[in-house]
């Protein structure tokens, strides 16, 4: 028996001012919604048998200092000194994050790694220039970021330049062996520096191949010829800095998937092709797969009709929200981006997610009839996003992007203009998850639930979604605990589920559910619109039964009687 009962969920509210809100937005044209029935309740059954361990390296962040679109991620609101208040590294211990990757990302190829560094012959850092043309601040630096690594227990994924030498900015020699110093500078620093891997280039798909009127000024006669430079490049990357630490794990950018939009420059063709070599295998653990949506390649079409924004009712612009990021399997579970991570495990590597998130740039402008702001979409689609990295094997680490900001609605601890600390709801979802998770994913069946049939979609970046399941459950377990990680992403209605538990824990007694809910009013530019509440449930002869509220996201901890 369960000794909590919700009798409506959070948007209850919206639901019953439905009619009169409608009266006050614009009325689309209507069709009809596509969602499956399904019995009540939905069916769990958990067995005590492992599909596969889980690194904590899964809920990691990505501590960036970007230099454009009014966003500085740290540089905005460290002092002079580039410390940060208690407030904020309270936030950020909040995000229960074992790795974190830094400092850049676009940037990272456009830029010195010395400008962020303590260098002995300069009276100070330079400002550096990022690859829009904008000046950002050094105040936060290597020394700044790696004593705060300390104080927070984090391992460090660093970011080195590889566009220098691809375009022949440097030497290859040279812009290698400055990549590689990096690795040196830090090992130098008077604090503890744990560093968990280097990642070389990023998004490096964006601008290689080059163009055909720039490949004749480096001396490639074609696209053959540019993945075979940046193989060279790749190569040269890694001996120089395993000659300097010879057992740090290596991460390149993999091949994007070809059903996806956004690239026409035959990437995925030459990045392929650099990678899929003994050459680089033999140097390289991980190959890296981002993942963003809707982004800012936003369409609106369903089973190939092309659909205006402005048409969509409001529970088919939920539908599509919550299910923008990522792929999702035949049973309608998230999967995360599985075609990419098959890709690179084809290509013998494993994966790293190493920037993931909801990002849904300029949602509400183009959903104006929405009475809903795009907050409670985001978390939604976080948490499935992380259920899909959870269930694959083989995902050795990932780091949504990124943790600290002021602007950007993807920023998981948000500092506003007063110095207010708080959580966007990506944030708030993931940090959820990376407080209560075990080591392992444990096998279970989750049964009779209703499905969102082939939702509209919304970014061209991602390819369509035939079917997500509405209530999403995947299971870890550590020592002590079971943990059932749930959303339901439905808008109105709670689902009912019943848990039949694994033979590890006792015939009958408590758990708790650690519940994330919000509002209407719930919304990516600015912190404080989650709640999250502790309810202990009960259960007898192995059965527990709950009724998650709609549009929420939830983790239980079943104890277990036996190791």
């Amino acid at each position: 028996m369960v000794i909590l009962a919700f009798a409506t969920g959070p948007f209850a509210l919206l639901a019953q001012t439905n009619d009169s809100l409608q009266e006050t937005s614009p009325t689309p044209k209507l069709r009809k919604m596509k969602t499956s029935p399904a019995p009540a309740p939905a069916t769990l059954r958990i067995t005590d048998k492992v599909s596969h361990r889980l690194p904590r390296e899964v809920f990691g962040q990505f501590l960036e200092r970007p230099s454009w679109g009014g966003e500085y991620g740290p540089e905005s609101v460290c002092d002079a000194q580039g410390r940060f208040s208690t407030a904020i590294e309270q936030g950020l211990a909040g995000m229960h994050a074992p790795i974190v990757r830094f400092p850049v990302g676009t940037d990272g190829d456009y830029i010195d790694w010395q400008d962020m560094a303590g260098l002995t012959d300069r009276p100070e850092r330079p400002m550096t220039t990022g690859h829009k043309g904008d000046k950002v601040a050094n105040r936060f630096g290597f020394p700044e970021y790696f004593a705060l690594a300390d104080r927070m227990g984090w391992s460090t994924i660093l970011v080195v330049n590889l566009r220098d030498a691809l375009y022949r900015k440097k030497p290859l020699a040279e812009a290698s062996v400055h990549a590689a110093e990096l690795v040196a500078y830090a090992a130098r620093l008077p604090v503890p520096v744990r560093l968990a891997a280097v990642q070389v280039g990023n998004e490096g798909w964006f601008f290689w191949p080059p163009k055909p009127e720039e490949r004749a000024a480096l001396g490639l006669s074609d696209l053959p010829a540019c993945a075979a430079w940046l193989r060279e490049c790749l190569v040269a990357y890694a001996d120089a800095i395993h000659a300097v630490r010879a057992d740090l794990p290596l991460i390149a950018d993999a091949p994007r998937p070809s059903d996806g939009g956004g690239l026409e420059n035959n990437a995925a063709e030459v990045w392929r092709a650099a990678v899929d070599h003994p050459d680089v295998r033999a140097r390289y653990q991980m190959l890296a797969a981002h993942a963003y949506a809707p982004l800012g390649f936003f369409t609106a079409e369903q089973n190939g009709e092309k659909l205006k924004p402005a048409d969509l009712s409001e529970d088919e612009i939920w539908n599509a929200a919550t299910t923008t990021l990522g792929r999702f399997d035949l049973q309608g579970r998230a999967v995360a981006d599985l075609a990419a991570y098959d890709d690179i495990a084809a290509l013998g590597y494993r994966v790293a997610v190493t920037e993931w998130n909801w990002n849904g740039w300029d949602f509400s402008k183009r959903f104006p009839q929405a009475s809903f702001r795009d907050g409670i979409p985001a978390a939604l689609g976080s948490a499935g996003f992380l259920h899909g990295l959870i269930r694959d094997a083989r995902v050795t680490l990932a780091t949504q992007s990124m943790i600290l900001g002021t602007t950007w609605g993807i920023t998981s601890v948000r500092v506003d203009k007063q110095g207010k600390v708080g959580y966007l709801p990506q944030g708030e979802a993931v940090r959820l998850h990376a407080e209560h998770h075990g080591d392992r994913v444990l096998m279970s069946e989750l049964t009779d639930v209703a499905k969102i049939e082939a939702p509209v979609r919304l970014t061209t970046w991602w390819p369509p979604v035939a079917r997500a399941a509405v209530l999403d459950a995947v299971v870890t377990a550590d020592a002590r605990f079971c943990y059932v990680h749930l959303l339901n992403r439905h808008r109105h209605a709670a689902q009912s589920l019943a848990i039949y538990l694994p033979a590890s824990t006792a015939t009958e007694g408590e758990a708790t559910l650690q519940l994330l809910t919000g509002s209407a009013d719930t919304s990516t530019s600015e912190s404080g619109g989650m709640t999250r509440q502790s309810l202990v449930s009960t259960w007898q002869k192995h059965l527990l039964n709950i009724d998650l509220p709609a549009a929420s996201i939830a983790v239980l901890a079943i104890p277990l009687s036996t190791p």
